[in-house]
């Protein structure tokens, strides 16, 4: 006779270790990490090719508001994360081995976090009013 079936929890009382199925699945705590790294990997290659920050930053600001919309709690860390990848990009460019760039004017400053949190809480604002 097995132990659980022996000494059955009583009614009400907590269970202190989750079922399998009331466990997030992999998925749902890896694809924030693969969102991240895709579109910051994306952002700065498009950085270092163009020369229009205006298309920086909005990749910037749609993908903080993605993950502020899907990640409500910690929305912040995600969007300074993701504005982390423009002072990243020589970085980018020497593990990519890349050629025919150009330096950003965005790697330097201070203004990639800024588009970053107004998408993050924007995301934030969407997923706390739905």
């Amino acid at each position: 006779m097995h132990a659980l079936s022996s000494h059955p929890r009583p009614v009400g009382a907590a269970r202190m270790v989750p079922l399998p199925t009331e466990m997030p699945s992999m998925w749902s705590s890896i694809w924030p990490f693969l969102l991240w790294g895709a579109w910051g990997l994306w952002t700065a290659i498009s950085d270092l090719r163009g020369d229009d920050m205006t298309a920086t930053l909005i990749r910037l600001f749609v993908g903080a508001g993605i993950l502020g919309f899907f990640r409500p709690r910690v929305w912040w860390v995600w969007a300074l994360a993701l504005s982390a990848w423009v002072p990243l990009e020589p970085i980018v460019v020497s593990a990519l081995s890349l050629t025919d760039v150009h330096r950003s004017a965005l790697t330097g400053t201070i203004i990639p976090p800024i588009p970053a949190l107004l998408g993050g809480v924007l995301g934030r604002t969407f997923a706390r009013t739905l």
